[in-house]
């Protein structure tokens, strides 16, 4: 049997499929990744979440277990990630290993 080649018809036709088709494949991706936030409640380890605090702590010189920081010249507590605690010049940082904490110490969040 003898093939023929394809005409300009062909050549198009088949550019318009292949095209199509990678775009169905992209719409399926996109909705199963858009399904996926939707119903896969993806929620950080909580070991993950303590150390990434205790580290953010440290790294602001907040001894090892700290996990809220304040100002000694102000009332209210932060969480050692948050964008407050780190505006907190040095040398009024007062470390905090809890909440209560830092409530018995008069501070607030």
């Amino acid at each position: 049997m003898e093939e023929r080649p394809l005409g300009t018809f062909g050549k198009l036709l088949l550019f318009v499929l292949t095209v199509l088709a990678i775009l169905i494949l992209f719409s399926i991706f996109y909705y199963l990744e858009d399904w996926r936030v939707d119903h896969v409640q993806q929620t950080p380890d909580p070991e993950d979440v303590l150390t990434s605090g205790m580290l953010a702590c440290m790294e602001l010189g907040c001894p090892f277990g700290t996990n809220y920081i304040g100002s000694s010249s102000g009332e209210v507590y932060h969480d050692c990630t948050t964008s407050q605690a780190r505006s907190i010049n040095e040398e009024n940082r007062v470390c905090f290993s809890s909440t209560s904490d830092a409530v018995d110490q008069g501070y607030r969040s």
